[in-house]
C-alpha cells in the first residue's frame, strides 16, 4: 500500500536479529530483485552494498549477522530497508531512542 513502518522496539519488531544484514536490508524488495522465484545474487548484493554506503552503516560485510552490530547501526537497517522499498508514507516510531547522538543526527539527515 505504500506505507511503512519503523516500530519503536528495533530488536523485537524491527529486525530479524539472526539473519544478516544484506538480507533485512533485501526483506522488503526480494520480489523486485526475483524473477520466476529465483533471487538474483548480483542484485541482492548490489541493493545491500547501496544501502550500506548511503546510511553508513557500519559493519565489516553485508553478511555480519545484524545482532552484532551496534544499537546505532540496527536502527539505520530498520529505516533503510524501508527506504529502499520505495514507500510513499513513512512512520517512525521514536526512531533515535537507544542510539548516540552521532547517529541521532545521520537518522535525522535521512529524513531530509
Amino acid at each position: 500500500l505504500g506505507m511503512a513502518l519503523a516500530p519503536e522496539s528495533r530488536r523485537d519488531q524491527g529486525l530479524c536479529l539472526n539473519l544478516p544484514v544484506g538480507m533485512n536490508l533485501n526483506l522488503p524488495i526480494y520480489k523486485r530483485i526475483s524473477s520466476n522465484m529465483l533471487i538474483s545474487g548480483t542484485k541482492e548484493k548490489a541493493e545491500a552494498d547501496r544501502q550500506i554506503a548511503d546510511l553508513r552503516i557500519k559493519t565489516p560485510t553485508r553478511n555480519a549477522l545484524a545482532s552484532s552490530l551496534s544499537g546505532g547501526n540496527q536502527q539505520k537497517i530498520v529505516i533503510g530497508k524501508w527506504l529502499a522499498h520505495g514507500a510513499k508514507l513513512f512512520i517512525f516510531d521514536e526512531p533515535t531512542v537507544g542510539v548516540d547522538v552521532g547517529t541521532k543526527a545521520e537518522i535525522y539527515r535521512l529524513f531530509s
